[in-house]
């Protein structure tokens, strides 16, 4: 279990450093990970909760600058739970966001009762519905 949850924040931080904009479900398994309450996340952001909940869910869409803070918060939450975690700060902070125009997503995992697992994509369609 722990190899997993070292490799899961490993994804997580690799994330988190690609420009490709985050979608929900990726925003979910960061907070997650992290084991955070979207309230505490929320709070964290300083938003609504209600509006985490809707971009999780891609009801709503972040702006770039709020993105980018919860990249810069769940980042920092990232490292401090797992210290051996090195995150190149100038070049999160100069990270030029952009679209995943024609692009696979990075990775897809959905949380089951063993922990994070990997998806196919049917899989993780059919999850997301």
């Amino acid at each position: 279990m722990a190899d997993e949850l070292h490799l899961a924040a490993r994804l997580a931080q690799a994330r988190l450093q690609h420009p490709v904009r985050l979608g929900g479900p990726e925003g979910r398994f960061v907070r997650r990970l992290l084991d955070l309450t979207q309230r505490d996340l929320a709070a964290r952001l300083e938003i609504a909760h209600v509006y985490l909940s809707r971009w999780e869910r891609g009801e709503e869409f972040f702006s770039s600058a709020l993105e980018m803070r919860l990249r810069l918060v769940t980042a920092t939450a990232l490292q401090a739970r797992h210290p051996g975690f090195a995150v190149d700060w100038p070049a999160l902070a100069a990270l030029k966001l952009r679209e995943a125009v024609g692009e696979r997503p990075m990775f897809r995992f959905a949380w089951t009762l063993g922990g994070w697992r990997q998806v196919s994509e049917d899989a993780a369609a059919l999850a997301a519905a």
